[in-house]
């Protein structure tokens, strides 16, 4: 009997450690699938995904040999089409960073992949061939591998793995965990030797179902001799991870992606006295990059720019000291704005020698006009240095914690008393107090001889005002005028669309004109180039089938916000898990004055109503008068943050159901004679 229950609780505890492994590693073996996987016409958790991540697995480690250290990445990633829409997914492209005069390369030492079908019951399979893979080079430092998985068709499985290796031993790569398509497995492992310490940076609003850590030893040889060295292990995994939608006032959707980074704290080799520590601190990232003085130095080289600013300061005018500076470095900035040509390459490096440079090639990168506009204002005797920040495209900047990789930007900051401004000249529409919205970023770092970091926020007043003079016809048309005047960067947008696109297509975004039914007979625009007015639109207008004719009771119906009117609530989820990115805050004004027909009175007008958040980050206010023959509505909605947290959507949303149920609301009008 005692034999018997030791066997039985034996057995036991084998089945739960089996169990367990099964919970926390999935055994998949690259070029075998399943029929149930093959089988499979649609994913239980979401029946309209197009496609499905069956399991996406990265590890990263180090290696040496007689050549040196080397990084090494591999991924293994398998995908189940469920639909025509998501052939997409059997396309992928594989980046690799082999820069200009420079040894230290990457290579793509394997690739190889299957796509596999279910055909009469039998499991068929094609493999990746020569002919499906090919090599573009976007640009002179990168190279990359694109690749179409071959025979896909809707049921299919397609499965690829991959390896690279690298001389930059320091870039441990990062891992998103989710995708555009629901994941079912998502893995990420690394194996550090002792050599190195990485800061990790975490991000997302998902919790890991797997995360362990451990430590193993292994072998490294340098220089003939070999040494035996502590690995430190990690992984993470997260499970059935829905897919990733992009909703409203998203504005950077990667930055809510379940997601991780690493940074190079410090490292010491054996031959090492003690470990070499890399700045992770505005502080050592200020101390850093003065040592290296390359973007200081650029910016002191101002004796080849004295009769450029002479000739372009010599006019100015006023004698107070304040307004002359402001002006000088105004001038100087519209100079280069107006007559250097962004190449579309950022750096927080000048690539020419010397300011002249750039002004004689009248091109450059980003650092080139910059930190040019940093010497011609240095050459003025305004009190200008380089500063150096962190794009929004490198990823969600912590303002407290930088990470050095990342900067990769410098513009210019000028102090005019007391007071210093941020100025880039990559962009025709920005000014003094508005950074193109990619820098708006964490903080900025002013390599002055004292370390100063600025917090990037915007900082102007951004607003859009629209008047609207409408007069109604019996027949039941509109006609009339409508104004827009906008600032900041509502009107920074704008101006990009005017330059990008089409005036027609800016006018119709500023006024809401996506109806057919609303006829633009003339419009003109001003100030689509005068970045430091306010942008206003005028249109001529004629709507048709806008207001509701009811013959048996002789009345007139219509909404009184017009084409201004929030018809859905953007925020439909009822639980959101992210932040909602308003950008910037800003005003909204609107007064529409309609005029009534002859023989038409006023049967009912909407309520006035006036809310706000229980925090004022949004407040609003809405009002229709009449006043004589005139019916007044005034719209009011002012913004007062750059952000609303989750954990106050809920009341966002009934904040912005309000709006649009009060937008709903009719004004009638009745007939007299």
């Amino acid at each position: 009997m005692f034999k018997k229950i030791i066997l039985f609780f034996a057995s036991f505890l084998c089945s739960c450690l089996a169990a367990l492994a099964q919970e926390n590693l999935l055994s998949v073996q690259f070029g075998k699938v399943s029929i149930e996987d093959l089988a499979m016409k649609t994913y239980a958790a979401d029946s309209l995904a197009p496609a499905v991540v069956l399991y996406d697995k990265g590890l990263s480690y180090w290696y040496s040999d007689y050549k040196g250290m080397k990084l090494v990445h591999e991924r293994h990633i398998r995908i189940k089409i469920l639909s025509a829409a998501g052939a997409e997914w059997t396309k992928s492209e594989i980046p690799i960073y082999k820069p200009r005069n420079s040894e230290q390369i990457e290579i793509l030492e394997s690739l190889e992949g299957f796509t596999h079908l279910l055909k009469d019951g039998k499991i068929v399979r094609h493999k990746l061939e020569a002919q499906d893979i090919f090599l573009v080079k976007p640009n002179p430092d990168l190279q990359i591998t694109r690749f179409v998985m071959p025979y896909c068709e809707v049921g299919a499985v397609v499965e690829y793995k991959y390896k690279t290796s690298s001389d930059y031993i320091f870039n441990l790569l990062g891992w998103e965990f989710q995708k555009p398509i629901p994941t079912v497995w998502s893995e990420y492992e690394v194996k550090i030797p002792e050599y190195f310490s990485f800061m990790q940076f975490v991000q997302g609003y998902e919790k890991y179902d797997i995360e362990e850590k451990g430590k193993i030893q292994d072998y490294f040889g340098f220089s003939g001799s070999i040494e035996t060295v502590d690995i430190f292990t990690a992984r993470w995994v997260i499970k059935n991870l829905a897919a990733f939608k992009t909703l409203p006032f998203m504005e950077n959707p990667t930055n809510n992606l379940p997601k991780m980074d690493f940074s190079l704290e410090n490292f010491k080799f054996s031959w090492m006295p003690s470990r070499q520590k890399l700045p992770t601190s505005w502080q050592g990232i200020y101390e850093e990059l003065k040592k290296e003085d390359k973007i200081v130095d650029f910016a002191k080289k101002t004796s080849g720019l004295k009769d450029l600013v002479k000739l372009l300061t010599n006019k100015i005018q006023t004698e107070e000291q304040a307004k002359k500076e402001y002006q000088i470095m105004q001038i100087l900035f519209d100079y280069v704005k107006q007559n250097i040509v962004w190449n579309k390459e950022t750096n927080r490096m000048a690539a020419a020698k010397k300011p002249e440079n750039v002004l004689q090639a009248k091109t450059g990168n980003s650092a080139d006009l910059n930190l040019l506009l940093v010497a011609l204002c240095k050459q003025a005797g305004l009190e200008a240095h380089p500063a150096v920040l962190a794009t929004k495209e490198t990823g969600k900047a912590n303002p407290d914690y930088p990470i050095f990789s990342r900067i990769n930007y410098s513009v210019a900051a000028v102090t005019v008393a007391s007071k210093t401004y941020l100025l880039d000249a990559t962009s025709p529409f920005s000014t003094p107090e508005m950074l193109p919205l990619w820098c708006i970023n964490g903080k900025a770092l002013v390599l002055a001889d004292k370390m100063q970091t600025i917090l990037l926020a915007p900082q102007t007043q951004n607003s859009k005002t629209i008047t609207a003079n409408l007069n109604l016809r019996a027949e039941g048309n509109l006609q009339g005028t409508m104004t827009c005047e906008e600032t900041g960067y509502i009107a920074y947008k704008s101006r990009e669309i005017i330059k990008n696109d089409s005036k027609e297509l800016a006018i119709q975004k500023s006024l809401l004109l996506g109806e057919k039914s609303i006829g633009i007979d003339s419009f003109e625009i001003q100030n689509d180039t005068l970045v430091y007015q306010s942008l206003q639109e005028k249109i001529n207008l004629t709507a048709y089938q806008k207001i509701k004719q009811d013959n048996n009771s002789k009345e007139l119906s219509f909404v009184p916000m017009f084409s201004l009117a929030e018809t859905e609530n953007p925020f439909v989820e009822n639980v959101r898990k992210y932040p909602v990115d308003f950008v910037f805050p800003f005003e909204e004004k609107y007064t529409l004055i309609y005029t009534i027909p002859d023989g038409y009175v006023v049967k009912n007008l909407p309520s006035q109503a006036s809310f706000a958040t229980e925090d004022n980050l949004l407040t609003y206010n809405f009002e229709v008068l009449q006043s004589n023959s005139q019916i007044v509505v005034t719209h009011s909605l002012k913004v007062n943050t750059t952000k609303v947290e989750s954990a106050k959507y809920a009341d966002l949303r009934v904040f912005w159901e309000k709006i649009v149920q009060k937008h709903k609301e009719l004004v009638i009008l009745k007939k007299t004679k």
